[in-house]
């Protein structure tokens, strides 16, 4: 690779701010202040959960404080804006209707037209929104999912629900199919995701025999992360279909430590980060030996695993450009790296929730903790940020 390439990737502050006036600026500079604030964080992630439990009105708190910053909008149109000014500068965007967890067939069947018109929306504007994703916990009962994966007796009431359950997932990666729109399946804890993954290599090996559509997603902090990933590509790739996955390293890190504890079972998350890194890093590796049959969607602020990637991509030979690899941070975040690859000529997007804000409010407290449960990378956050302040000269 060549030494320019990977130089000017996370330096060049002005590239990663180019889309932020000096008044956004400031704003994110006081953002990223108090979550570097170890004590003022967690005094915030606790009035914010407590809120929650007692229903009190937070939505000026988290309006100001979170959801402008880490969420498109309340509705898929107020991400407009967004999308266009992220594609001026090549980052295009992903779009995630962040409602989760709600229990009525009515509202699963809301939800399911919301992705549907997810869908739409890449299909018009392929060009700046390469790819659509949904929770599965949002066209489900998590309950449901639960017994089903535990291989319990159903009612003929809940066989009924599962039924249903399985054509609306049908339904959406069928739609998705058709508009040929690659679509990623969000993880979720593990006490759902056996079923979510098994759903996902059945719409794959259904809708994926041309080139990569359904994406399933793994979290790469789980022990048996990588015999995963390989049992489920032998699975799909051995119908003759094409594997479609997004790599994250799990954004349940706490809950699943304490739901293990309670059951008094051994954690199935690594026991540092060191080997969730290696475990992430050897999942890319994986990947790219078999991108002749697998579509990766990288999705990480760990600036060495992005390197890596680019070394494979050098290795390879391969497009920048190349349609089954693409890079992606968070919205909101790791600008110093979605900007900077995107500027080099990589494929670079942006994963942008929105919905309403008070259903959104479990994403956004995920992304408040996961930044305080890694001080390191909100350090370098704030670094990054105060380096474009001095920049610009607006830090006395």
């Amino acid at each position: 690779m060549k030494d320019v390439r990977m130089n000017c990737i996370f330096d060049d502050t002005e590239i990663a701010f180019k889309n932020r006036s000096d008044k956004e600026l400031k704003k994110i500079y006081s953002l990223f202040k108090k979550m570097s604030n170890q004590s003022l964080s967690n005094i915030g992630m606790s009035l914010l959960k407590a809120s929650i439990f007692f229903k009190l009105p937070v939505h000026k708190f988290a309006e100001k404080y979170l959801f402008f910053h880490f969420c498109g909008g309340v509705n898929l149109e107020d991400s407009s804006d967004i999308i266009e000014n992220l594609n001026k500068f090549n980052v295009k965007a992903v779009l995630d209707y962040s409602v989760e967890s709600k229990k009525s067939e009515e509202a699963f069947e809301e939800i399911k037209k919301e992705i549907i018109k997810i869908i739409d929306n890449s299909y018009k504007n392929k060009g700046k929104v390469p790819f659509a994703v949904y929770k599965i916990s949002g066209v489900a009962n998590v309950e449901l999912i639960r017994k089903i994966q535990k291989n319990e007796s159903l009612s003929d009431e809940e066989k009924t629900l599962k039924e249903k359950l399985i054509a609306r997932i049908d339904e959406i990666s069928s739609y998705a199919h058709k508009k040929q729109v690659p679509l990623m399946v969000d993880a979720e804890k593990l006490d759902v995701q056996g079923f979510i993954t098994d759903i996902s290599n059945e719409m794959m090996i259904k809708y994926n025999k041309d080139m990569p559509i359904i994406y399933d997603t793994i979290q790469f902090y789980r022990k048996d992360a990588m015999q995963l990933l390989k049992d489920s590509f032998k699975k799909v790739t051995e119908s003759g279909a094409f594997y479609g996955l997004k790599l994250v390293r799990g954004a349940y890190y706490e809950e699943e430590k304490l739901i293990a504890e309670k059951l008094g079972k051994e954690s199935p998350i690594c026991k540092s980060k060191k080997d969730t890194d290696e475990m992430y890093n050897t999942g890319i590796q994986f990947c790219m030996k078999n991108l002749d049959k697998t579509g990766i969607f990288l999705a990480t602020h760990n600036e060495i695993s992005v390197k890596l990637l680019m070394q494979l991509i050098d290795e390879y030979s391969l497009e920048l450009q190349d349609k089954r690899v693409w890079f992606s941070q968070l919205y909101g975040m790791s600008e110093h790296i979605s900007f900077n690859i995107a500027k080099c000529g990589y494929n670079a997007s942006k994963y942008i929730p929105y919905g309403p804000i008070k259903s959104v409010m479990p994403y956004l407290i995920r992304r408040a903790e996961e930044n305080k449960g890694i001080q390191e990378q909100t350090n370098r956050e704030f670094e990054v940020i105060k380096k474009e302040m001095r920049r610009r000269k607006l830090m006395k």
